[in-house]
């Protein structure tokens, strides 16, 4: 069982009676001051584009920071027992600063001001080495390019609101600037762990619509344990049995159906806002119950945020680095 998904569950009804704000109201109970260290206007341009994005939604934007210091904020220090070993000690990002900070900019621009105040992860940290544990791939051995990892502080600590973005494998990889290869896997990326956020049921309201969380009940790789009617066996995703059981992305199927599906969410705004839409309409002919969380997403953001999924995707699909 995924460790994150049994503090959830431990967690679950404290945070049901703790959480201090309504369902319309998506800020947390928890404050995040800061921001630590200074975000100051220079002199390089990609300090300036983190003081622009820290004046104008107060998120906290970095590059330089390494070691301990990359692991510590305002209300204290993450722990690394959920990082990838080879990204430790977390090591500066200075090669892709520039370009991270630019689709960054990018992506919130493409959002409704109060919406990306309202995000969960308030602090965003480019490094180098990429620090999520696992990389899966699917049945034909094609990697999943996943290279964030959001931080919980029901799991793992004082980082409550901290996304960490890696740009490497390890500290062997030397197979180029994915900026250039893989710039759709960045905004899959950035997309998924914006709105898995945005849904995250321990320090805010769970506003998933419940229909939602219906369409994959006890498929979720939580509910069976690893056994064999899983999509997930290790770090092997099979898509077509995800497909049938209503799982986009590896992301989705460790989510759990009770109370905590942001995974699933966020994997799912993630690919409508980032892949072929040729890819999607056949995805969503073959897999209803993938059309059905479709459908739900679609209608949740228009009526919720007044939102056009497929016209921001459209815009997000078409933004470059030019």
């Amino acid at each position: 069982m995924n460790m994150k998904n049994i503090v959830k569950l431990l967690v679950c009804g404290l945070a049901a009676l703790c959480c201090a704000c309504s369902e319309d109201d998506l800020t947390g109970e928890w404050s995040y001051s800061g921001p630590i260290p200074a975000i100051k206007d220079g002199p390089t341009e990609a300090d300036k584009g983190c003081y622009a994005l820290y004046q104008k939604y107060d998120v906290h934007v970095y590059w330089q920071l390494e070691g301990d210091a990359a692991c510590y904020t305002d209300q204290g220090q993450v722990s690394s027992s959920g990082f990838n070993a080879a990204a430790l000690p977390m090591q500066a990002a200075e090669e892709a600063t520039e370009k991270f900070v630019k689709l960054l900019t990018k992506f919130f621009a493409m959002l409704p001001e109060n919406l990306v105040k309202q995000g969960y992860y308030r602090r965003h940290i480019l490094v180098k080495i990429m620090p999520p544990t696992y990389i899966y791939t699917d049945t034909e051995g094609n990697t999943y390019f996943c290279n964030t990892y959001g931080v919980n502080a029901w799991v793992y600590g004082a980082g409550s609101g901290v996304v960490y973005y890696g740009y490497l494998y390890n500290k062997e990889d030397n197979t180029g600037d994915k900026f250039d290869t893989n710039l759709d896997g960045w905004k899959w990326s950035m997309a998924y762990e914006f709105f898995k956020g945005l849904v995250d049921c321990i320090d805010k309201p769970v506003n998933v619509p419940d229909e939602f969380r219906e369409i994959s009940k006890d498929y979720y790789n939580y509910e069976l344990g690893g056994s064999p009617e899983s999509s997930i066996q290790g770090t092997v995703f099979d898509k077509v049995k995800g497909g049938h059981q209503g799982f986009i992305h590896p992301y989705a199927a460790h989510a759990s159906n009770t109370k905590f599906c942001d995974e699933d969410w966020g994997a799912m705004v993630a690919s409508i806002l980032t892949w072929d839409k040729a890819e999607l309409e056949e995805i969503y002919v073959t897999y209803p119950l993938i059309k059905a969380k479709y459908d739900i997403v679609k209608a949740f953001f228009t009526e919720q945020y007044g939102l056009d999924i497929e016209q921001l995707a459209n815009r997000w699909r078409n933004v470059t680095l030019d």
